[in-house]
């Protein structure tokens, strides 16, 4: 189940006491409907929230018509359910369609916006990217982003095949979206994901940054040896003051002991410093006799 589906599903699971915030709730699946001129249709792929439609549907509708409604299978696949409303049932349920008139408590709202998401919103796993949006018709863009406003939660605004999009992209926005929704679990998830995402990342900028200097260092006592070779071949090495001679040898005998340990077999131990500047001045000495050398051929 993508997390798409696993949001909604939990998003259908809440349970509402009061009948205005399921009225509310019901007010924002059919908000998200689907209009052509004075009809309606409802379409859902997403069997909890066909059946949650279907449950809100029999318990507002006018008796007329409710016989109208589809029985929906209680288990198996999505299915693909499809309810028109044509300007008859639009009329006679009148205040379903128009979603102001029935708040009646402050759980009103987000019940109603719970219900626009569940038919016309999408959420992207944490994991891949961080997308959450409501693809309505122009008019219902307006009031939803209206309400959203009012709530400090200002989408960003697009158009899409004809439809406007209300969207948001920031981890931190979605996760507010989320929890406002009801759907704690999945802005918990995303928090999680982000979490896990960082720890990634830093621990990466870490490896990355071990092996520059492991890189560095490898460089550097390459050249040391190197440096060491060259005066031993040339017979030079035994010309270098005693304590550059002795560590000239402790680094050519362990030329893959980092300067710490390097340092501490010198009697007595010399710091990490002072066995670098040691190792530096083996190396200038090396490099100036070849200077030397190149200069007189």
């Amino acid at each position: 189940m993508s997390f798409a589906a696993e949001t909604k599903e939990g998003l259908c699971g809440i349970y509402l006491k009061k009948a205005c915030c399921r009225r509310a709730l019901l007010s924002g699946i059919l908000t998200g409907t689907v209009r052509e001129g004075e009809n309606a249709f409802l379409s859902v792929r997403n069997s909890s929230v066909s059946r949650l439609a279907e449950e809100l549907l029999r318990e507002f509708l006018t008796q007329e018509d409710r016989d109208r409604i589809p029985v929906l299978p209680a288990s198996g696949e999505d299915p693909d359910s499809s309810i028109r409303f044509d300007s008859g049932m639009i009329a006679r349920n009148r205040t379903l369609f128009s979603p102001e008139e029935g708040f009646r408590c402050q759980n009103c709202i987000p019940s109603f916006l719970r219900g626009v998401f569940l038919v016309s919103g999408s959420v992207s796993d944490p994991r891949s990217s961080y997308h959450l949006d409501f693809s309505l018709d122009e008019k219902t863009a307006k009031t939803v982003s209206a309400l959203l406003e009012k709530q400090g939660l200002a989408p960003r605004q697009s158009v899409r095949r004809g439809e406007t999009v209300l969207y948001y992209k920031g981890s931190e926005s979605i996760e507010d979206v989320l929890t406002y929704l009801g759907a704690t679990k999945s802005s918990l998830e995303i928090m999680n994901a982000k979490i896990y995402k960082d720890l990634r990342n830093s621990a990466n900028r870490l490896s990355n940054c071990e092996m520059a200097n492991i890189g560095k260092s490898a460089g550097a006592a390459a050249a040391q040896l190197e440096a060491i070779r060259y005066l031993r071949e040339n017979g030079l090495l035994n010309q270098l003051p005693e304590e550059l001679r002795l560590t000239a040898v402790l680094r050519d005998e362990n030329p893959d002991l980092p300067l710490r340990l390097l340092a501490e077999l010198h009697n007595p131990p010399l710091t990490k410093s002072g066995m670098n500047h040691r190792l530096c001045k083996i190396l200038d000495y090396s490099n100036s006799l070849r200077k030397q050398k190149q200069s007189k051929v």
